[in-house]
């Protein structure tokens, strides 16, 4: 305290020596400040240098709290000086005295508290000593110190996971760190488990598997000395031990070890995750010491961690049905688990939670499915552990730091997700934020939601629960959604047609919540019109919003409008809008009535009625009269539901005799009847329904009708007769009559439920196996003709093809998505594709070497990565070198036995569409050409890819390029080679025993009826369009070859008829007799003269 003493000579010689006085208490006073500052400044010093380098966790918990307390009053009196500076020369002297006290007061409490400091450390360091003297003391202990270590019970039940297990077991003994990534309740931890019990590797490592569990602790209170009692706990050890952590980390490096850690991504969140982590990185380091762990999030939380990353998918159906069976002793009927698994996407916690709560309540299948429909976020707690609840597992990954430090945004993004059924595209997710396109991508990386060809969704179980608890999302971003669907509802044909087939279900869901919640309604209503006409005219199916239309309440008009409130009359709609919403819902109600077969077909036979033709062919029939328009929809009424026959009464009813019907009392006496006779046709009915009195009556009919050598026998069972006779209809499935069913060699093959005539009569006809009326009919130019598939076989240059397809990838700069069924990186791909896949294909060319199905799994990995990461107009060098792959039969034989999208054919196939590119779409025309030369892999393609091969063949029937053209032939003769095959088979085996081809051609006959018409119509118009010899001969016998001994052929001719078909194939014959060969027109010829019908006749 500097101090500027004024002048004394005004003052009294007494004043004089008082100011004096005063003047010398304040400059000891600043002496005394200046010493205790000093003081002060090399306690800090002290402080900081003794505890340089400490965490919170390796001090004194009372010693932090001093030196804390320290610190504070140091600081109090750094505040005080300071204020004392600011003082003015007299204060300074008027307050000597009580600064004098004050630092007496500060300079006793500082010397206190560091005596007690010192008191601490001096306990401090004796404890150490005496630790230090102990551990001199002892011996280091060794593997026979420890406690028997106890693994984890194998997971059970455990279905559908050993192909993992095989998988993760062989990466460990080939000491390869391992990561099993994926969503919550996904089971992970199960596999894991499963892989610690494999006798391959409990035989390796005998001893030396340990299972290091983190669930259940909090991640933000993880400690590094928390995860080293861990790891002690899961050794044998004592959690003291953590202080000899050196030689723990030596006894696990004493020999090979697999150490699991469950639940790894914990270790993320601490405030000191950098200590945390770097245990893990100090195991990865040791050569003797193997990692297995489980996470939910892709993000390498170790920067020095080299891992095997194995995605955890979802079941499979048959496995998740295991599950459920082996958890549920009840008999629920297949129908009902099936629509249980669909609504969970057959996710293991949700199929185990819902079969244990089954199984505690005891409830039937009908309890359990209204159960399901009632209350389906509900039915999936069992529990409050993240093992018997989907709530907690789900709220566990929410509440993640790095999925709260995305933000808020975060939340609402999901919530949306969640919201829409199908997913939200990557463009309307990324238009929702600035962040949202770094919040989708982080979200997938932690396995919250998945990229799904150009759709962000996620697990079902996940948006049930994020839609229970939040069901009404942000209502930014659903108007920002909602803005996108109702514009492009009004846009162009294209951009509806493309909307209402690929996200229908988002739209409906939408205009509900909008009805529901009274919305903008008019707006609503508007969009609800355009939705159900481009439904009707698109997709038609039915819809609970025509239901919804009906209970819309309407404004009121005139007088009423002036004293209803403002706030009413938002929530009703007007009059107009009403009858539009009516009349929208009508047009769909028809559309949905009109056709068992495709709407495709109906639009293209209305199409070829009502317009005109624009083709550079000549036809009669450009301009049609109203009266001939009238005529030919009516002769394709019979394809419509809306054409029933006159009702049946009893009377009217022929007599019947009772031998010719049998009564089924029983479940037994029903299956006894199943075993004696080949095929089998049932009525289920009750007495008090009224349909099923009309439905008996027509029962009787057929039966009546049947021919006496016919090896079906009719059965009738009633329900409400017996006890017994109601477990027939439980057994197979009965919830309504009556019901129809249709059975084969014991097998039910098809139901029909309800009392339509027109279905009914036809689908009896077919299973009566009446006479084909082709069946005596001479075709030799179409009998000339082998049944041989159509091969391209031409090999490429397998280099140039390699550099191509190198080059492609090279280029693509986007990130690389990992598919859940693959996890194979941008670098693991190209090294499989380009260091074994392509030379094994030379090899095989050449040397015909004997192929590995391991090698075609893996290829097929590798298909699946690149057809994720790269455009389809850049794949075809790889579906070119699956067209060579399946002329060798061991590796057609192989894809016949996959499914959708686990087979090459159904992936590839899935690619395609009107705006793909030429070079892959006549590959893939030539890929699935080559296909039908195994017999098994073409039924499979048959019967499991119809809707994508039908929609292949129309518009690449019609193609502007020849190549395509020429492929597209192809591939319509070879599958309808593999037909004919089959029902000639059927037609020499006659009535004998063996029914493996009947049963063939009974799921091909209900399955593919709309298939089958649909490809007609696409084959007919190509060859009224096609110029060229060599196409339109591959053409013409396909359609020979449809209409020959086609199930179907009452319809079909009826549509031919309806088409002029035989006048315009006779009329083609003269146009192209002269140019195409003598052999295309004598076939032409013969399909239109002895396999069409006549025109109709106006």
């Amino acid at each position: 305290m500097s101090c500027l003493a004024p002048s004394c000579k005004a003052f009294s010689p007494q004043c004089q020596t008082s100011w004096q006085l005063q003047k010398q208490n304040t400059l000891q006073n600043e002496d005394d400040f200046y010493g205790l500052i000093e003081q002060c400044r090399v306690i800090c010093d002290v402080v900081t240098t003794a505890t340089k380098g400490q965490t919170d966790d390796d001090l004194n918990s009372e010693l932090s709290d001093i030196i804390i307390s320290l610190k504070h009053f140091v600081q109090n009196i750094h505040e005080a000086v300071a204020s004392a500076n600011e003082r003015s020369v007299t204060q300074r002297a008027l307050f000597a005295q009580s600064d004098r006290d004050k630092i007496s007061s500060w300079v006793r409490e500082l010397d206190r508290r560091v005596s007690l400091i010192n008191m601490h450390l001096g306990m401090v360091t004796q404890r150490r000593i005496d630790q230090l003297s102990q551990q001199i003391n002892r011996h280091t202990f060794n593997i026979d110190d420890r406690w028997r270590v106890i693994l984890p019970n194998p997971p059970s039940p455990f279905f559908g996971r050993h192909h993992f297990v095989v998988r993760v077991a062989g990466l460990l003994l080939n000491r390869q760190h391992v990561t099993l990534c994926g969503p919550g309740g996904i089971g992970k931890t199960s596999l894991a488990k499963a892989v610690i019990h494999d006798p391959l590797v409990a035989e390796r490592f005998p001893g030396r598997l340990f299972y290091i569990s983190l669930d259940g602790f909090d991640a933000s209170k993880i400690s590094t000395r928390t995860v080293r009692e861990q790891v002690c706990r899961a050794v044998g050890l004592d959690g003291r031990f953590s202080e000899r952590w050196e030689e723990v980390t030596t006894l696990l490096s004493s020999e090979e070890t697999v150490l699991v850690i469950d639940n790894v991504e914990a270790l993320v969140a601490p405030r000191n995750a950098e200590s945390v982590t770097r245990i893990i990185d100090d195991f990865a380091s040791s050569p003797s010491i193997i990692l297995l762990l489980t996470t939910r999030s892709r993000n390498a939380f170790t920067p020095y961690l080299v891992t095997q990353l194995v995605s955890v998918p979802t079941l499979e159906r048959k496995h998740a049905m295991e599950t459920f069976e082996h958890l549920c002793p009840q008999q629920i009927p297949t129908d009902i688990v099936e629509e249980l698994l669909d609504g969970v996407d057959n996710h293991p916690l949700s199929v185990n939670i819902i079969a244990r709560r089954a199984a505690q309540h005891g409830w039937t299948g009908e309890e359990l499915l209204s159960a399901w429909r009632t209350q389906q976020a509900a039915l999936l707690e069992n529990g409050g552990r993240k093992s018997q609840s989907l709530r907690a597992t789900v709220e566990l990954s929410l509440n993640a730091p790095s999925v709260t430090g995305l933000g808020n945004d975060a939340r609402k993004l999901l919530e949306i997700i969640a919201f829409f059924p199908q997913g939200l595209t990557t463009v309307r997710a990324k238009a929702l934020c600035p962040s949202a396109a770094a919040i989708v991508d982080a979200l997938c990386v932690h396995s919250m939601i998945h990229h799904e060809g150009n759709y962000f969704t996620m697990l079902k179980p996940m948006r049930l629960y994020l839609g229970h608890k939040t069901p009404n999302p942000d209502s930014i971003f659903l108007n920002t959604i909602r803005n996108m669907y109702y514009r492009e509802l009004s846009g162009t044909i294209e951009q509806r047609q493309a909307l209402i087939l690929a996200e229908d279900v988002n739209i409906e869901r939408l205009i509900i919540f909008d009805f529901r919640l009274a919305i903008n309604l008019d707006d609503s209503c508007c969009a609800c019109a355009f939705f159900l006409d481009n439904l009707a005219m698109y997709k038609p199916r039915a819809t609970v919003l025509t239901t919804m239309l009906q209970e819309l309440p309407v404004r009121s008009s005139g007088f009423l409008a002036k004293v209803v409130s403002r706030p009413a009359i938002k929530k009703t709609v007007s009059l107009h809008n009403k009858n539009m919403l009516m009349k929208s819902a009508g047009i769909l109600t028809s559309s949905i009535r009109r056709s068992t077969l495709t709407s495709t077909f109906l639009r293209t036979l209305f199409v070829r009625v009502n317009l005109p033709n624009n083709t550079s062919h000549k036809n009669p029939h450009a301009t049609m009269k109203p009266k001939h328009v009238r005529y030919l929809q009516g002769a394709v009424r019979p394809f419509s539901h809306r054409n029933r026959h006159r009702h049946i009464s009893s009377s009217a009813a022929p007599a019947v005799t009772i031998s010719r019907i049998h009564s089924c009392t029983s479940l037994s006496s029903f299956l006894l009847l199943l075993q004696e006779h080949r095929g089998v046709l049932a009525c289920f009915t009750t007495e008090i329904c009224r349909l099923s009195r009309k439905a008996q009556s027509l029962f009787e009919e057929f039966a009546h009708n049947k021919k006496s050598d016919s090896p079906v026998a009719f059965v009738h069972v009633d329900l409400n007769s017996s006890r017994d006779a109601a477990a027939v209809g439980i057994e197979f499935g009965v919830r309504v009559t009556p019901t129809f069913l249709f059975f084969v060699g014991g097998m039910k093959v098809y139901e029909i439920q309800g009392c339509d005539v027109q279905q009914l009569r036809m689908h009896v006809a077919m299973f009566l196996h009446p006479v084909h009326p082709h069946i005596s009919i001479p075709v030799p130019a179409l009998e000339l003709h082998t049944l041989k598939p159509i091969l391209c076989e031409k090999l490429p240059n397998l280099d140039a093809v390699s550099a191509k397809l190198k080059g492609f990838l090279e280029d693509s700069t986007t990130t690389w998505f990992q598919p859940f069924d693959t996890s194979l990186s941008k670098a693991d791909s190209m090294e499989i594709l380009f260091g074994t896949i392509f030379p094994y294909v030379k090899a095989s060319a050449a040397l015909q070497c004997l192929p590995i199905d391991p090698l075609f799994d893996l290829w097929h990995d590798v298909t699946s990565s690149i057809s994720w990461n790269i455009p389809e107009d850049q794949l075809f060098p790889l579906v070119d070198l699956w067209r060579i792959a399946f002329l060798n039969p061991k590796i057609s034989s192989w894809c016949a036995d996959r499914n959708g999208l686990n087979s090459p054919l159904g992936l590839l196939l899935s690619k395609a569409c009107q705006q793909s590119s030429k070079k892959y779409l006549v590959t893939l025309l030539s890929m699935l050409t080559n296909a039908f030369a195994n017999r098994a892999l073409g039924w499979k393609l048959l019967l499991s890819a119809q809707n994508n091969l039908a929609a292949l063949l129309e518009h690449t029937l019609v193609h502007e390029d020849r190549g395509i053209r020429l492929s597209a032939s192809s591939l319509a003769f070879n599958a309808f080679a593999r037909l004919q095959e089959l029902r000639l088979e059927n037609l020499e085996k006659g009535d004998e025993e063996e029914t493996d081809h009947l049963e063939m051609e009974i799921s091909l006959t209900v399955l593919n009826a709309e298939w089958e018409a649909s490809v007609l119509c696409a084959v007919f118009a190509a060859i009224e369009r096609e110029s060229d010899n060599d196409i339109a001969h591959r053409q013409v016998a396909a359609l020979g070859l449809i209409l020959r001994f086609s199930p179907f052929i009452d319809h079909l001719l009826r549509l031919l008829g309806a088409l002029h078909a035989q006048r315009i194939l006779k009329t083609k014959v003269e146009e192209k007799r002269g140019i195409w060969k003598m052999a295309v027109c004598a076939l032409l010829e013969e399909v239109a003269d002895k396999l069409c019908p006549p025109s109709v006749l106006i």
